[in-house]
């Protein structure tokens, strides 16, 4: 009959993977349940706009609607009979960067952050370091993310970036369906609105400036960086790692 607070953390890869069986030993999340529940928290594990079980398509990676999803997602959250109104946001990389902007969104049920090896800004420490480019690596993790959610043609693309047949490839788990006898036919919609996802790839090339805004790709809009004021206006306690050296992250 306690209430406890919540940690969150929302992705774009995956809130749980197909289990083998119904048996929750089975879960992909087990462990991280188990760690959390016996530190006293619940865990809220969603799949962004788009991706994995949720409907919806993507406009944007990070974009003001999605971060914006998360919003309404805590507020849900606070709002269960087993919540105590507080939550944590956390997350690792593509997450860490949702659990600042996240923080940005003044939400009053958000107590803490905890953003793990995460860009402040992407444009300068992921797509454009030192002002060089790296389209080519981000076309193989648009694939791959594109795979995860289930867009026709991008194992295909995959295969013609990696040069490996696609029997070759080490393609990604299916994603877990919602609970209930119309979670298959629910996901099969879902990927359904998921083929109109943007590719950001096709993008980078033509907006190589951090003040570049298309309908898709907007620097500004999606950088902790750009959102320093609203963040720390909250007063949001944050624990921040840094240093994956695949990365301009540690100088972030």
């Amino acid at each position: 009959g306690e209430r406890v607070g919540a940690a969150f953390r929302a992705t774009r890869y995956h809130r749980a993977g197909q289990s083998p069986s119904p048996e929750p030993e089975a879960d992909s999340n087990r462990a991280a349940g188990e760690l959390w529940t016996r530190a006293g928290f619940a865990l809220v594990v969603a799949d962004a706009r788009g991706t994995g079980a949720s409907f919806g398509s993507r406009t944007m990676e990070l974009g003001p609607r999605e971060i914006g999803d998360y919003g309404e997602l805590i507020d849900w959250v606070a709002a269960q009979p087993w919540s105590n109104g507080r939550v944590g946001v956390y997350g690792t990389s593509y997450e860490g960067q949702a659990a600042e902007l996240v923080a940005s969104l003044g939400n009053p049920h958000v107590v803490a952050v905890a953003a793990l090896f995460s860009p402040v800004d992407p444009y300068r420490e992921l797509f454009y370091p030192g002002g060089c480019a790296t389209g080519g690596r981000f076309a193989r993790w648009m694939c791959e993310s594109q795979i995860k959610d289930g867009v026709a043609g991008a194992v295909e693309r995959l295969s013609e970036l990696t040069g490996l047949s696609t029997q070759e490839l080490a393609l990604p788990a299916s994603v877990k369906p919602v609970d209930g006898p119309d979670g298959p036919a629910l996901l099969e919609a879902a990927i359904g609105e998921h083929q109109a996802n943007v590719d950001m790839h096709q993008l980078l090339g033509v907006a190589p400036f951090s003040d570049d805004r298309l309908p898709g790709l907007d620097w500004q809009a999606t950088t902790p960086a750009a959102a320093r004021q609203a963040i720390e206006a909250t007063g949001v306690p944050m624990l921040v790692r840094a240093g994956w050296l695949d990365a301009a992250f540690a100088a972030g």
